[in-house]
């Protein structure tokens, strides 16, 4: 819906959209998940929770700069979005094990995330993070 809402957006404006190249943010954050179940679930939902983070950190700063008060609107909306997606991850992670163990796996993943986003560069984009 929100991708939808973006090309109505650039329609309105009469900007082209231009597919991009993925980065391998996601794919590199990704490819520490353990192998097996819980775990492998577990990490694929606090991989998915950490994406959304950044994500909402992205959009708290464009609501934050933006002078256009309708795309200011739209940014604001989806940085509530992003933020429930977050939520939502960390609570799905949380019904499969426990709080605790949740907690302690979302800091090694954060920890693992911060060490791919200091080696690699960035790139203005919301969910795809880095370039290589």
């Amino acid at each position: 819906m929100h991708f939808e809402q973006v090309l109505g957006l650039l329609r309105e404006r009469a900007i082209a959209f231009v597919p991009q190249k993925p980065a391998p943010y996601a794919g590199r954050l990704r490819a520490v998940t353990r192998a097996h179940d819980p775990g492998r679930l577990v990490d694929a939902l606090l991989c998915s929770a950490l994406i959304e983070a950044r994500s909402c950190e992205r959009f708290a700063l464009l609501v934050a700069d933006v002078r256009d008060p309708a795309l200011r609107d739209f940014y604001a909306g989806l940085h509530a979005a992003e933020s429930r997606h977050h939520r939502v991850y960390v609570e799905l992670a949380a019904s499969l094990v426990s709080r605790a163990a949740v907690v302690a796996r979302y800091r090694e993943l954060a920890a693992c995330e911060a060490e791919i986003l200091a080696s690699t560069r960035l790139a203005p984009r919301m969910h795809a993070g880095a370039l290589a």
